[in-house]
């Protein structure tokens, strides 16, 4: 277990935890978080995680944070970052039938995962997921009855919907994680499609996973916005404008208020996390 980013307001006070919300990213590689006042980020933070001792490590990491060791936060939020997932119609969603949903798409046992779901009310998209019962576990107990789950699909689908230009009738969206890319497609304001893919920003798959998309949905007039671990610099965005696609890096008029501490670079970097409350 190892820091790898620490930013944080002058402002913050521990001892006024009980006005601030908290926000977890967990995947099984890392753990960052956010602390947000009235939508003031006061707080980021990004811990790496090792597979074959994650949970041993996310004790570490509480035993030795005092931030994590607080009960008292207004909210608390995760979101789990993993391939455990489907997305349905609200319509044809049933509680019941959830691990039936979610063994359409991804190896999941009753006996060893919990099953959660978070539903976008507008939209009517629900999002079924999954969690290891020993982690599920281990953050019920930390957290209780305060926290609130949901998955990183999610927050891809809420920041595509946030962003959304009415410049073409089809909106393209690609959000770059550390261990994930996710495509997200809106067709005159409505989702179409959403895939959360396994592959780093330093993998140099981006572009055959969107060519596929383009490809099976076959689309036209479209343009394609990045957000996340990318710059006009990165291979995926260079090998994009040499096939003739329009594309271009997300502009965020960030919901949350941001102050000088948190440098643009180190935000893009954190686009899922400080996109979290959307």
């Amino acid at each position: 277990m190892k820091k790898i980013f620490h930013l944080q307001e002058n402002t913050f006070d521990i001892a006024h935890v009980s006005h601030y919300t908290l926000y977890i990213l967990l995947s099984d590689q890392y753990l960052q978080i956010s602390c947000i006042n009235q939508q003031q980020c006061l707080l980021i933070s990004g811990y790496t995680l090792r597979r074959t001792h994650f949970l041993d490590d996310l004790c570490t990491l509480y035993n030795q944070s005092v931030i994590l060791q607080q009960k008292n936060w207004t909210a608390i939020t995760i979101a789990y970052n993993n391939p455990l997932f489907t997305i349905l119609p609200e319509k044809f969603f049933a509680v019941e039938n959830i691990f039936e949903d979610l063994q359409i798409n991804c190896p999941v046992y009753r006996h060893t995962h919990q099953a959660h779901y978070y539903i976008h009310t507008k939209e009517k998209i629900c999002v079924s997921f999954a969690v290891m019962k020993n982690i599920h576990a281990f953050f019920f107990q930390e957290y209780s009855t305060k926290l609130r789950q949901k998955h990183v699909v999610n927050i891809g689908i809420s920041h595509a919907l946030f962003y959304q230009k009415k410049k073409y009738e089809t909106n393209i969206h690609m959000l770059f994680g550390i261990d994930y890319l996710m495509i997200t497609v809106l067709q005159k304001g409505t989702l179409i499609f959403c895939n959360r893919f396994s592959c780093g920003y330093l993998e140099k798959k981006s572009l055959y996973y969107l060519q596929c998309v383009i490809k099976i949905l076959n689309l036209k007039n479209f343009g394609i916005y990045c957000s996340g671990f990318i710059t006009s610099k990165s291979y995926d965005y260079v090998q994009a404008q040499k096939y003739g696609y329009t594309i271009s890096i997300q502009q965020h008029t960030h919901p949350l208020q941001l102050s000088g501490v948190f440098k643009k670079n180190q935000m893009d970097r954190c686009t899922d996390l400080l996109h979290m409350d959307l």
